[in-house]
């Protein structure tokens, strides 16, 4: 019998996402729900000066190869603290530094500031997706036990890919998140119908304050941003040049 010759694969850690080429990135991450694991947008993060080492988001992101063609790849990031994850797991950090343990720097999986759900490794549909995710959680150990890194968290996962990465040793852990959905609003007015005169009349008290018209949803998506992460984030992660790749900019307004 003529002995099977194994696939031999080659992981590499990568430091930016311009390391890796775009096509091929991209045909790994297209077919899924989500478009923020997509080259484009995990680079701009990175061109914008949002997503570095100095924002504490340092790229790490963790490629498996066979011969030159890219079969798997995990978007993640070297952390220095728990800002823009919009996970809160500071409860974590405490009971570590009071253990005298050190829970920083972490390795993280998910789209940096976006509390999306949709994060999972990416895979060749050809491929075996339970042995190549198993070589990449290998690698990932690997490479917290040499850097002496705590550990490795994923957030905002894929539904689908939840128990896949749990049958690999990872724990779930829940969070409560809110999402906003239209209720067949078709403007402003009629999704002020839903609340009383008094909460109607700070509604629009609050718009008029932002120099919003009080009959028109408009907001600077930017603008928005910006608070959003400053109040939340406590850390400044919101770049204009970010925007302006996006082609988003202080003065656009969606409607």
């Amino acid at each position: 019998m003529i002995p099977q010759i194994k696939p031999q694969y080659t992981v590499a850690w990568l430091e930016n996402m311009a390391e890796i080429p775009q096509t091929a990135w991209d045909d790994l991450a297209q077919p899924l729900k989500t478009p923020f694991l997509e080259w484009e947008w995990l680079n701009n993060l990175e061109t914008s000066g949002s997503v570095r080492a100095q924002t504490g988001w340092q790229p790490c992101h963790l490629s498996l190869w066979r011969d030159r063609d890219l079969i798997g790849a995990a978007p993640l990031y070297l952390k220095g603290h728990s800002y823009g994850e919009f996970v809160f797991d500071h409860q974590w950090a405490d009971v570590a530094h009071r253990l005298g343990l050190s829970y920083y720097p972490k390795l993280l999986g998910m789209t940096p500031f976006t509390p999306a759900e949709g994060y999972r490794f990416l895979i060749a549909p050809t491929e075996d997706e339970a042995l190549l995710t198993q070589l990449m959680v290998a690698a990932i150990d690997q490479f917290c036990t040499r850097n002496r890194l705590s550990g490795c968290n994923f957030l905002f996962v894929d539904p689908d890919w939840k128990p896949i990465i749990e049958r690999h040793g990872f724990r779930s852990w829940q969070h409560h998140s809110y999402i906003w959905t239209n209720q067949g609003f078709n403007h402003f007015d009629d999704y002020l119908q839903v609340f009383n005169a008094n909460q109607r009349r700070n509604i629009i008290g609050s718009i008029n304050d932002g120099n919003f018209p009080p009959t028109t949803f408009s907001i600077s998506l930017e603008g928005f941003y910006h608070q959003l992460c400053t109040g939340l984030c406590q850390k400044g992660s919101h770049h204009d040049h970010l925007w302006s790749i996006l082609g988003l900019g202080r003065n656009d307004h969606h409607h």
